[in-house]
């Protein structure tokens, strides 16, 4: 296991009414599928092991898989 000293915390707990929020300020429909995709960016990301160590999940994350798993 890596260490997590002086890596940051990906805040990814937003629930589905705050997501809506956001989504909405870029046209963008709050469907599982888009809040999936757009988890998926962030989680998939090239290296971000190198400044992430932990990560706080919204309880729909939890049991979502990526597209290819």
């Amino acid at each position: 296991m890596e260490s997590t000293i002086g890596k940051g915390i990906l805040a990814a707990d937003e629930s589905s009414p705050t997501i809506a929020k956001r989504f909405a300020d870029i046209h963008l429909a709050s469907t599982e599928e888009s809040r999936r995709s757009h988890r998926e960016l962030l989680f998939t990301t090239d290296g971000l092991n190198k400044f992430i160590g932990d990560v706080i999940l919204f309880d729909e994350t939890v049991g979502q898989k990526t597209r290819d798993t």
